[in-house]
């Protein structure tokens, strides 16, 4: 539709196309008449006096009109007096900017439900003996693994040491043969212990815990499994096995598998 203009501050006659029903942009330079013809537009709907927008020092009949406005029933302006009352406050781009701009007729229902489904799953979480468990290994992991700072490695301490030494309790020498049985006990990394602190009570190749005499190569089969034992690896290697053994249940067969191949290499 057509809207002819006359008289109006600097306008002294104009035709303007506006779109029914849609949001219309007009731009131009400062001073072509913009903010006149939103307010003669906006005045005219009202039924307010065009007077207000009488050129300056012209003659007495001249006279503001506006016509084509038949349509039009209201409108909503977008100016620069919008923009300071509204848009650029101190501390904030728009009063309730969010329920002006952003928030949906529906937000209220649609958080009620998010609210609710988020409940389900933390009770689940914390309810559930699966999801606890996963917790609690998760987080022993993470007490004995730990990652470099650019977390690409695993860092050569605990378990990182441990790994990259390698589980030598596995395949045991023939040579110590006699010791098979408390090395492969669950207890294999305090009885190391007893065994390495127990060296400096030996006394004329007498054993301190029975007093009996040790056989003749002892003290090389003490070396020898000094070379093979490291307490606090052993240590590490039987924590992160238990951590995986307990994960077994939730883990798949192709990944324990691999896992347990690390752990015993």
């Amino acid at each position: 539709m057509e809207i002819t203009i006359r008289n109006c501050n600097n306008i002294n006659e104009a035709t303007i196309e506006i779109a029914l029903n849609k949001l219309n942009i007009k731009y131009g330079i400062n001073g072509t008449g913009k903010s006149t013809i939103s307010q003669a537009i906006e005045i005219a709907i009202k039924g307010g006096d065009l007077t207000k927008l009488k050129p300056f020092n012209t003659e007495n009949d001249i006279t503001p009109f506006i016509e084509g406005l038949e349509q039009i029933s209201s409108i909503k302006i977008y100016n620069e007096d919008y923009v300071s009352q509204y848009l650029f406050l101190p501390n904030d781009l728009h009063q309730n900017s969010f329920e002006v701009f952003i928030k949906p007729s529906n937000y209220e229902e649609s958080i009620e439900r998010i609210n609710s489904i988020l409940n389900i799953v933390k009770n689940y979480v914390i309810e559930n003996e699966v999801s606890n468990h996963l917790i609690t290994q998760k987080s022993e992991l993470d007490k004995i693994l730990k990652l470099n700072k650019a977390k690409t490695s695993i860092n050569d301490t605990g378990v990182g040491k441990a790994l990259n030494t390698g589980n030598k309790i596995i395949n045991i020498p023939d040579e110590l043969n006699t010791f098979t049985q408390f090395i492969n006990n669950e207890n294999k990394a305090n009885w190391y212990g007893w065994q390495s602190e127990g060296k400096q009570y030996i006394q004329n190749n007498k054993c301190p815990f029975c007093t009996t005499t040790l056989i003749d190569n002892f003290e090389d089969l003490l070396q020898t499994l000094d070379e093979l034992f490291d307490k606090k690896n052993v240590e590490n290697i039987l924590k992160t096995n238990d951590i995986v053994n307990n994960l077994s249940n939730v883990i798949d067969n192709q990944s324990k598998e691999f896992l347990n191949n690390i752990l015993s290499s």
